[in-house]
């Protein structure tokens, strides 16, 4: 059917995460030679109790906190902070959609703590990760107008931001 129930290695949550980083690859690494690794942290409920991601660069084993954005209280919405000059308007949208998404990207059932590593990504790997954020945010945008006709739509869904730009599509 789609990519997004295709992905058997990795959980929904980790190849949305994945795909964000890879299309804001350029917004964030100056020096294409270097690497972003992705941490977070989820609960017992499949929620993301935190999300960091961190960028090497041109000194070996020296990480740089890009952004990270943790549970502040159960009725605000999520903010993500960048730090140390990065900055990325897609990949700011992308995780703000998806931490007011959770539902929509499965995670294990068991809490825990996961790391992603990501290097300079391919002509390949960035077409993969723009058709997935595509889908996602089309099956996302497909749900809420479902919800929105039955009179079932949930607060977080009604918080969600309503991006739809992938970049190179403007």
């Amino acid at each position: 059917m789609t990519q997004l129930n295709r992905a058997s290695e990795q959980s929904s949550l980790q190849r949305i995460l994945e795909s964000a980083v890879v299309l804001s690859w350029n917004d964030l690494m100056a020096s294409v030679n270097g690497s972003i690794q992705i941490e977070f942290r989820t609960s017992q409920t499949k929620s993301v109790d935190y999300l960091k991601l961190w960028a090497s660069g041109a000194i070996r084993g020296s990480w740089s906190l890009i952004c990270e954005s943790s549970v502040a209280s159960l009725n605000t919405p999520r903010r993500i902070d960048f730090s140390n000059g990065f900055h990325s308007g897609f990949l700011s949208q992308t995780l703000e959609f998806v931490l007011a998404n959770q539902d929509r990207f499965p995670t294990p059932s068991d809490s825990f703590t996961s790391l992603i590593q990501i290097h300079s990504p391919t002509e390949q790997e960035v077409a993969s990760a723009t058709e997935y954020v595509k889908e996602a945010r089309e099956m996302a945008r497909n749900e809420t107008a479902a919800a929105e006709s039955d009179g079932r739509l949930s607060e977080a869904t009604m918080q969600s931001p309503r991006h739809n730009v992938v970049p190179g599509q403007h």
